[in-house]
């Protein structure tokens, strides 16, 4: 037996041993954390192993935020909501910080406005509506609702309107959207049960 196949059957026989008195590890851990200044130095053993493992680290987040989408959503949404100033100033920072990439996104999404106008509207929509904490719909299908609303256009000066408004906490999606005259949007406003005379599919 050689010395590697050695030190795996040990490995995977203190992993086993763990497992199993796993309670007993976690108090044991606590007792050395609360022990002197040793809650520092693993602090600082950590933050080294990070800077020395940015690939791992990050490659591991992203493993993470991908399975909690929706938790962090509702994280970012409810924090968003308690206190917008610091969420808008935290905006402003990276957006400081990250100006070149902000202008060559820009510069894309303009030029590639003619082929896809209405997933781009459709974003931008959905951020606002982000803003006010109502739900998002299927972005796709919102963009299709933008663009009966475009074809319509050509002939009628129509606008896309939430049935339910947002300030009223209507969501953001295609089955809470209607193409409507522009006029009645403007007499609508935020009212609810509001039924106007002309709704275009």
């Amino acid at each position: 037996m050689n010395r590697d196949h050695r030190e795996q059957k040990e490995y995977e026989r203190k992993k086993r041993w763990t497992i199993a008195n796993i309670e007993r590890v976690r108090e044991s851990q606590l007792r050395w954390l609360n022990k002197g200044d040793n809650r520092q130095k693993h602090t600082a053993s950590c933050i080294r192993w990070q800077k020395n493992n940015l690939e791992k680290v990050k490659a591991t987040r992203r493993i993470w935020n991908k399975k909690n989408h929706d938790k962090l959503l509702e994280q970012y949404r409810a924090k968003r909501l308690k206190n917008p100033e610091a969420g808008y100033a935290r905006t402003r920072k990276w957006y400081l910080k990250n100006r070149p990439r902000v202008l060559e996104y820009n510069k894309w999404r303009h030029r590639n406005r003619p082929e896809n106008p209405f997933r781009i509207r459709a974003r931008n929509k959905a951020r606002e509506a982000l803003k006010k904490g109502a739900t998002i719909g299927n972005l796709t299908d919102i963009a299709k609702v933008y663009e009966r609303a475009r074809w319509w256009k050509q002939w009628f000066d129509v606008v896309v309107d939430h049935i339910c408004p947002l300030s009223k906490g209507g969501a953001h999606a295609a089955t809470n959207l209607q193409i409507i005259y522009a006029s009645e949007n403007l007499r609508k406003h935020a009212r609810l049960n509001y039924n106007p005379q002309v709704v275009f599919v």
